[in-house]
């Protein structure tokens, strides 16, 4: 189990992607670790120090694909289809989401492309550290004030549900 933050990274799925507040956490310390982190990255190389700043970046990309992507995941396997089976009219928000899923993804596998071919950390890797960044927080606020009245749904009938069993 990995604690980044105070953040127990298990909770990535289950019942923390339908509560509000634990989702609205996951996104917000998911983002200042990514933040920190490339912070961490521009201070490298502005020192510099590329051999750090290759590793930081090497890390920095696998920051991303665990709490990040793996969030992602869990979304889509998990609480999108629990949202659209309650909500179908949110087809289309569904779809905007997991594109901004995808692109992350895409993203997150140019900067690897270009640190393993590379073996360094250049300007492009630079740009879309800030691009994620800037990617993961719209796709974030977009997501919280869309779904957190839906998720609070699914929460309360989730609960009655098991309840009753």
């Amino acid at each position: 189990m990995n604690h980044a933050m105070g953040i127990d990274w298990g909770v990535l799925m289950g019942p923390s992607l339908a509560d509000k507040n634990a989702h609205h956490d996951i996104h917000d310390a998911a983002h200042t670790e990514m933040d920190a982190g490339t912070e961490v990255l521009l201070m490298s190389v502005s020192s510099g120090d590329d051999r750090t700043a290759l590793r930081v970046a090497f890390a920095l990309t696998d920051g991303w694909q665990q709490r990040v992507l793996a969030h992602a995941d869990a979304e889509e396997e998990d609480l999108f289809p629990q949202v659209l089976a309650r909500f179908p009219a949110q087809a289309a928000a569904v779809a905007a989401l997991r594109r901004d899923h995808e692109l992350l993804r895409l993203l997150v596998g140019e900067v690897r492309q270009v640190l393993e071919q590379e073996g360094k950390v250049t300007p492009s890797v630079l740009s879309r550290f800030s691009a994620l960044l800037h990617l993961q927080r719209l796709h974030s606020d977009f997501e919280e004030q869309r779904f957190l009245p839906e998720i609070a749904t699914v929460t309360r009938s989730s609960h009655r549900s098991s309840k009753e069993e």
